[in-house]
């Protein structure tokens, strides 16, 4: 079997997604231990919903012909990239606030500054991104819609989660900046 330039491209450009996630998980996750987590279990969902979207869209991406054109299966690649990115501009921004699980750190403020000037959850905008991306480089809608329907499904779990979470910690501080901003896109949702 042939690799291709575009099979070395994606296996790079999803091996650095993985490797970057790996290392907040390891690095935010050990630094979060001594705070209790609001988690309830959002997390493994989100990542069951990933490994299981991945092997089911790929089972049947191996079964129905390619529908993508090649450049947007390409733009895929692209979309985990510009995720990639986006993520960590919004973990450096969060800096020692930012664990893998729902939990408030001692000193915890409410960060206003960067992308959450006008959005309140770019790290999982980003996810968006990237696993969007992901789908489409499956080739075709069915195989997309398999990993991405329900990791997005999962993700507003997380979400709805964590907002109870900041409801509680930060109260009205919180309300108001929920009015003053968008969930995931400026100007979109």
């Amino acid at each position: 079997m042939q690799v291709t330039y575009d099979d070395l491209l994606s296996r790079l450009v999803l091996g650095c997604w993985t490797v970057f996630e790996l290392f907040l998980l390891i690095r935010r996750k050990a630094r979060g231990k001594a705070a209790r987590s609001s988690d309830r279990h959002s997390l493994l969902l989100i990542w069951a919903a990933i490994i299981g979207g991945v092997i089911a869209g790929r089972l049947v991406a191996g079964l129905i012909q390619p529908s993508f054109p090649r450049y947007i299966e390409r733009t895929g690649l692209v979309l985990v990239a510009a995720g990639m990115l986006v993520r960590w501009h919004a973990v450096r921004t969060l800096g020692r606030f930012f664990t893998v699980n729902v939990t408030f750190q001692e000193g915890h403020r409410l960060v206003r500054e960067g992308l959450y000037r006008k959005v309140r959850h770019p790290a999982y905008a980003s996810l968006c991104l990237a696993v969007a991306g992901l789908a489409i480089t499956f080739g075709n809608l069915p195989s997309a819609a398999l990993l991405f329907l329900p990791f997005f499904g999962a993700l507003l779990h997380r979400i709805r989660v964590e907002e109870e979470a900041l409801l509680a910690r930060f109260g009205d501080d919180y309300r108001r900046y929920r009015k003053e901003t968008n969930l995931l896109f400026p100007g979109i949702l």
